[in-house]
């Protein structure tokens, strides 16, 4: 093997471990940090609200709980929350509705919710940022297309 050679493949060795690196921290993100769970009194006060509000909303759990949950939605989808909280109280059902809501420093985000409300009247949901879970997988399946070409690149330079 020549120097050159020698250089490319160590190069290249490097790289995939980079890479290896990066697809093993991104899997390492679970759904959970995609997804917040909550329970709302059936004015829609927050009475309980996970962790994970404050890396998809941009607020403290703490910050969150005793407000109403409108505070946290955007003016586009006010009207709408109003319609959904009614289907809630009246149906015996799951309600599956997405809304904006306005990020803590700056822009929106939108989120895929769930409500239903058990036989004490408290309204358990879960809401799940799907395009930034959905990103992370693409995120994933690009760094491995690209783990493979290096993979492919150092077959090369031994054979």
């Amino acid at each position: 093997m020549t120097r050159y050679t020698r250089y490319i493949d160590n190069e290249l060795e490097k790289v995939e471990e980079r890479l290896l690196r990066r697809l093993q921290s991104s899997q390492n993100r679970t759904i959970d940090s995609f997804e917040i769970e909550c329970s709302l009194d059936s004015n829609g006060k927050i009475l309980e609200m996970s962790s994970q509000s404050l890396r998809l909303l941009q607020f403290a759990s703490s910050e969150m709980i005793g407000m109403n949950l409108e505070v946290f939605i955007s003016e586009t989808d006010i009207a709408k929350w109003g319609k959904i909280l009614l289907r809630i109280l009246d149906e015996e059902s799951v309600i599956h509705t997405e809304l904006s809501h306005n990020l803590k420093y700056e822009g929106i985000t939108i989120l895929r919710w769930s409500f239903f409300m058990n036989e004490d009247r408290v309204i358990h949901c879960k809401a799940k940022d799907e395009t930034a879970f959905l990103k992370n997988i693409l995120d994933a399946l690009v760094l491995s297309k690209e783990i493979d070409k290096i993979q492919t690149l150092l077959r090369k330079v031994k054979s």
